[in-house]
């Protein structure tokens, strides 16, 4: 697996970018293969929030979280069933005939690299592009890329990321332009490799999911679940015989209730539990299980089944399978026979709004008897929405003031009573800190950011719907 370092150098983002897309670019070491290379790196709006676009030597990314930090990956591999095109010089469209994706307001020169490379792999040519040979090289040294921590001479000052902007702007307007060894001496490289964080204990991993805002009723099916693998381990132990269960889960809810979010503290759990050997989460949607041609789905379908095997495989918005093509019942009944071959060491989760899923679940017998565990995610209530957009501003040493509190929670109020099924629930609360964050930035730099408190956020600053 590519190492963090390692992929930040072929990352080409500017600051305000690596800020907002801090939790996609954490993730890509678990997403980037070893073999794979980045040849485009974009920034831009998805469905009204950051997402984070690559065109790599393999296939089309769009690496996504939401308000708790999760990650969801989506990905088009290069084949005649994948299209590109620019509607409009700051936008990309692509994806397949099934499913395409739009990405909105980037800079131009990002977006005109990353047409043109993936014009390039979908004609079967190979992209010009500037890459060191030895980037995946043992012992380099890394030269440049982004980093989560602040350097020391920029204290606790968010602003820092305007000010920084500069240098981002400048490479938009050159982008030939190369900085010099001599010019990185007071660039710190980082190891190679960190040491390996420990793992939680049933105890501290139950500790974080009690922490999280809202979900009280998943909170107790998850305890519960969690109270029976207990007591049936510990007869396993005394020899005593325990009935066979089983642990594939439905998920159901709108977009943005934490169900990523669960999965993965269940993948950690089960390991905990010792009902999973590596307790890992491995995400997919219907694009990462279908090929582009009848009898290569099985084959793609295996290949991330023996990826998530250890773990759990969470296909999110998984009644996108429940097709009448010949390939999304040949992804399901793929997977079902995986599931029986492993039952030992493999979870399903399958994601998505409760009619489609129960759907989903009674359009194949293997189905409908192995989900037998239906977990409903409700929508967040306006004040844990706003209890999610103060933990987003205290993440970066940003205080709200009483004025801009109440505004805020006026504003969550009334945009659940006006709700419907494509409600953002957590993503809004990040939505809404991502415009105001930058509606902060403007006053301050028309009021003088030496002047203003840089670490305020002020009821000015807090959008109206129409923003």
């Amino acid at each position: 697996m590519p190492t963090y370092g390692q992929i930040k150098r072929q990352i080409d983002l500017n600051p305000f970018a690596i800020l907002m897309l801090r939790n996609e670019l954490k993730a890509l070491p678990e997403i980037i293969r070893e073999d794979e290379y980045i040849d485009a790196s974009v920034h831009g709006y998805w469905n009204n929030r950051h997402a984070l676009l690559l065109a790599t030597t393999q296939r089309i990314l769009l690496v996504d979280s939401d308000a708790q930090g999760d990650v969801e990956v989506i990905e088009f591999p290069y084949d005649n069933t994948v299209t590109v095109r620019c509607p409009t010089p700051d936008s990309v469209v692509f994806g397949t005939e099934t499913r395409k994706i739009k990405i909105d307001n980037t800079i131009e020169e990002y977006i005109a690299g990353f047409y043109k490379v993936v014009k390039d792999r979908l004609e079967g040519k190979v992209p010009q592009i500037y890459r060191e040979r030895d980037i995946y090289s043992e012992g380099k040294e890394e030269q440049q890329g982004f980093s989560e921590q602040p350097q020391q001479e920029q204290g606790s000052n968010p602003f820092h990321v305007l000010l920084k902007g500069l240098d981002g702007i400048t490479k938009m307007i050159n982008p030939d332009v190369r900085v010099s060894q001599s010019d990185k001496t007071a660039e710190k490289p980082t190891a190679h490799s960190q040491p390996a964080e420990p793992e939680k204990t049933l105890d501290e991993l139950l500790a974080e999911l009690n922490a999280l805002i809202g979900l009280q009723d998943v909170k107790d099916e998850v305890s519960s679940l969690v109270n029976v693998l207990k007591v049936e381990k510990i007869r396993k132990e005394q020899g005593i015989k325990v009935p066979e269960r089983s642990l594939h889960m439905v998920f159901h809810g709108n977009p943005g209730t934490g169900k990523t979010t669960i999965a993965r503290l269940l993948a950690r759990i089960f390991k905990a539990l010792g009902v999973l050997s590596k307790g890992h989460l491995y995400e997919t949607d219907r694009s990462g299980l279908v090929a582009g041609y009848t009898g290569q789905t099985s084959l793609k379908t295996m290949e991330v089944c023996q990826k998530a095997k250890g773990g759990i495989l969470f296909i999110d918005e998984a009644y996108a399978l429940n097709t009448d093509d010949t390939y999304g019942p040949e992804a399901v009944n793929t997977i079902v026979k995986f599931m029986e071959d492993h039952r030992h060491d493999f979870v399903v989760i399958v994601a998505g709004y409760e009619e489609k899923m129960t759907e989903f679940i009674n359009s194949n017998p293997g189905l409908h008897s192995r989900f037998n565990k239906y977990i409903g995610f409700k929508d967040y209530t306006p004040e844990e929405i706003l209890e999610i957009f103060l933990i987003q501003a205290q993440k970066v040493q940003l205080k709200v003031d009483e004025a801009a509190r109440k505004k805020a929670y006026k504003l969550f109020k009334k945009l659940y009573e006006g709700r419907d099924a494509s409600f953002g629930n957590g993503r809004l609360a990040r939505n809404v800190f991502e415009k105001t964050y930058e509606k902060q930035a403007n006053r301050l730099v028309k009021e003088g950011v030496e002047k203003a408190d840089i670490s305020m956020i002020k009821e000015a600053d807090i959008p109206v719907m129409e923003d």
